[in-house]
């Protein structure tokens, strides 16, 4: 791959929740939880048993053109160290790791914030496609992220019961 090309992979992102009686919330809601957890610090997930990490590493949004940028990270200690040739001069270089550093990848994700015409809660989604970076990395973590932060806190995603179902007061009973 050349320095000013990249491979992008297009996919549809749906939003489901894992009831019948709450409504998805929107991909900006989403994005807004997305950047909360980003800002506290909550964002790496460990995989592989524990032995590696996904890492949020950034979040930007542009209200203007409905465009959320997510860089996603894979950090792997026992990735090879990083080797540069020079094939004029015959030369190779090695970059060694130094203690407690490992070898990461990085991907970029471009969220539309816009639903798909005439498919209620699905959303364009690109990803950059990089090697240890992979489309199931990128879910892994967000859907990692989304599920602490519901742990965490079950007011985030709640809404008003879609079957109209309400509390003993007589107030509209919520869901998540």
């Amino acid at each position: 791959m050349r320095n000013d090309a990249r491979d992008i992979h297009y996919f549809d992102l749906e939003i489901r929740t894992n009831t019948q009686y709450a409504s998805p919330c929107s991909l900006t809601e989403i994005i807004d939880v997305l950047d909360a957890i980003h800002t506290r610090g909550d964002r790496f997930h460990a995989i592989n048993r524990e032995t590696e990490s996904l890492e949020l590493r950034d979040i930007e949004v542009n209200a203007e053109l409905e465009i959320a940028t997510l860089l996603i990270s894979h950090t792997d200690p026992s990735s090879p160290n990083a080797v540069y040739s020079n094939p004029e001069q015959k030369r190779t270089r090695v970059i060694e790791k130094e203690p407690g550093e490992a070898g990461e990848f990085g991907a970029h994700v471009f969220l539309s914030l816009r639903e798909l015409d005439g498919s209620p809660n699905t959303y364009l989604a690109a990803v950059e496609r990089v090697t240890g970076v992979g489309r199931s990395f990128v879910e892994r973590l967000l859907n990692a992220l989304l599920n602490a932060e519901y742990k965490r806190s079950k007011n985030t995603f709640q809404c008003e019961d879609l079957a109209g179902r309400r509390t003993r007061a007589g107030t509209p009973k919520n869901v998540s």
